[in-house]
């Protein structure tokens, strides 16, 4: 039960300096077989996740959540890596609903939204991908336009992974699996600009999202 420590976007540090939090994994039998444990640095447990199979990230069981200074915030339960069954979510302010849903297998059947005096109001999704403009197809088009091979012979796959940030733009681009430093940078360039994406929400509020994509080079 090795401590990994955490910057504000959850990459890995070497120890606990400048770290705002840290996870334990732990292993054990059935299902869920592993727990992946997030903690604030002050200690406080911040999310549980639990897996049937970690190593493929299959959720399996339920996620609960917690705010720093301990109040319960809300639960979900997965099976076969989708929600499934209830969730819930309340205000940290009064520990009042929140939003509920109900899934079978990935699917909701059914969802409310609350505000914090208890009154329903108009439900919008928990949370949302970014999203390029055009949809996938069009950021694929895009990328084949734009890329330069300048007459590098090599073929093969490059994996990129880069942010999406709160305002659309791409932030904090870098290659996860390189192919060729030349075409590793041309890649990194195409990615860095492309034009302004729909940025992922929470709670209906813009937020910084990471996104991975492969690139094959012909």
């Amino acid at each position: 039960q090795q401590k990994v420590y955490l910057d504000k976007d959850r990459n890995q540090l070497p120890n606990a300096k400048n770290a705002l939090y840290y996870k334990v994994l732990e292993f054990g039998e059935g299902v869920p077989r592993n727990t992946l444990t997030y903690y604030y640095i002050n200690g406080q447990v911040m999310q549980i996740n639990r897996y049937s199979d970690y190593p493929k990230k299959i959720l399996d069981g339920k996620t609960e959540g917690w705010s720093n200074d301990g109040v319960y915030l809300y639960y979900r339960n997965y099976k076969d890596g989708k929600l499934n069954g209830v969730s819930k979510m309340c205000w940290k302010s009064n520990k009042q609903p929140k939003r509920e849903e109900d899934y079978s297998m990935g699917e909701m059947l059914s969802g409310k939204c609350f505000d914090e005096s208890g009154t329903e109001v108009p439900f919008f999704p928990f949370e949302t991908k970014a999203e390029y403009p055009g949809g996938t197809q069009k950021l694929y088009a895009d990328i084949l336009k734009n890329f330069n091979q300048k007459g590098n012979p090599k073929k093969g796959e490059i994996k990129i992974k880069f942010f999406i940030d709160t305002d659309g733009s791409v932030t904090d681009v870098q290659i996860v699996n390189g192919l060729d430093a030349e075409l590793d940078k041309e890649a990194i360039r195409v990615i860095k600009n492309m034009v302004k994406w729909k940025p992922a929400t929470q709670e209906g509020k813009p937020i910084k999202a990471a996104y991975t994509i492969p690139m094959t080079v012909q």
